[in-house]
């Protein structure tokens, strides 16, 4: 079994995605695999201007979004690599079960998934938020970061955070079990 989890960063809830990041784990939840982090080359002020941004949305993008370590792509490449990355972990790279995750995936990941526009959409689309709230860990709290999940609001970063709250919900869920 692998889990691939991805994260989305947009110019506010309802703006467009400006970049994402994805990391691989194998069913104990050890990372194998920072698996790509793209960014659009467009300016994001651009972007905004294009779908009518408001002014805050943009603003708080330029202030926290991190996209260091990103693949700089043009227009729709942001999209297309994702869907290379998702085809190739979900056919002949990865043998065996494999499932993807969002934290919450809606509104960003979910729009940013419909983007594709493809036959063969991801699918399902897992949510980490609902499992650790079956964990009884707060599904929109803030959690204390390790050293390689920093800067926060690095796509590869919050999917590696968001990674490994899953696997310590996971724990948490198999032990009430027993």
């Amino acid at each position: 079994m692998h889990h691939l989890v991805f994260d989305v960063e947009s110019l506010g809830v309802g703006g467009p995605s400006v970049a994402w990041g994805a990391v691989l784990f194998d069913a104990t939840g050890e990372e194998l695999l920072a698996t790509g982090c793209c960014r659009h080359r467009d300016e994001w002020a651009a972007l905004a201007l294009a779908v009518d941004a408001p002014q805050e949305d943009l603003t708080w993008a330029e202030q926290h979004v991190n996209t260091t370590g990103c693949e700089i792509v043009e227009g729709r490449s942001i999209y297309d690599k994702f869907y290379l990355l998702w085809n190739a972990f979900r056919t002949q790279e990865v043998v065996g079960d494999h499932h993807l995750w969002a934290d919450v995936p809606f509104p960003c990941e979910t729009r940013f998934l419909s983007m594709l526009k493809r036959d063969d959409q991801p699918y399902p689309l897992l949510d980490v938020a609902s499992v650790l709230y079956a964990a009884g860990m707060d599904p929109l709290g803030t959690y204390d970061r390790l050293p390689s999940e920093l800067p926060r609001h690095n796509p590869i970063n919050d999917a590696r955070q968001s990674g490994r709250m899953l696997f310590e919900a996971l724990v948490k869920i198999r032990q009430k079990e027993i």
